[in-house]
């Protein structure tokens, strides 16, 4: 950029399935617009760092935080809105967590997209084995991994989500993953799964998107 920023746009698609994916009159998009730092984790160990391009701000609308109150048996429901667009900036404990720490996006017709960490491998994932429509490639229905690169016990996930679309961006963009998918039903429902959640989870906001 002209102001020395260094910005790329990733393909959300992969070689293996984007001529054979369930749409009409278009096959696959871009990601959002994002800036790259390379930042030292730790002496002599760098890492590229993704993070959305500021001018995405403008995009951002509603701003709602979710109280800890509200969780029932271990499970906080952040938004139920057809259709969901939307900006969820979660952060949260790793050391208390007893299994995986879940985001759950849902359809009324059973699709289901997870999204979250497991602290036995320290890795962030997107699970979309169950999210829709996924038999025209055997390697589409999958679990994608990412490792967490942070140290701190404080994690954050950043996450934007389109109606067959979500990106994850974990830890100020030390973590990023992208994946796409094609559910039979509107996802409208988000909620967070952990055990002891209330001990866990620290900060949910959440802005609708324009």
């Amino acid at each position: 950029a002209q102001d020395g920023r260094k910005l790329m746009l990733g393909w959300m698609s992969n070689w293996q399935y984007a001529q054979q994916v369930p749409t009409y009159r278009w096959r696959s998009a871009m990601t959002l617009p994002r800036e790259v730092t390379l930042v030292e984790i730790a002496e002599k160990e760098w890492k590229l760092k993704s993070e959305i391009v500021r001018e995405f701000e403008s995009y951002k609308e509603n701003k709602t935080a979710i109280s800890k109150n509200n969780i029932v048996k271990d499970r906080l429901l952040i938004q139920q809105k057809n259709p969901l667009v939307c900006e969820l900036n979660i952060s949260f404990n790793r050391k208390p967590l007893q299994g995986e720490f879940t985001i759950l996006l849902s359809s009324p017709e059973k699709d289901s997209l997870k999204i979250g960490f497991d602290p036995v491998s320290n890795r962030y994932f997107i699970d979309r084995v169950k999210a829709g429509i996924s038999d025209f490639n055997k390697a589409f229905p999958a679990k994608h991994f990412s490792p967490c690169l942070s140290q701190n016990n404080s994690l954050s996930m950043k996450i934007i989500l389109d109606k067959s679309s979500v990106e994850l961006f974990a830890d100020d963009g030390l973590t990023a993953m992208t994946d796409i998918f094609f559910p039979i039903g509107d996802m409208n429902k988000i909620e967070v799964h952990a055990a002891g959640l209330s001990k866990i989870l620290t900060n949910t906001v959440v802005y609708t998107l324009k």
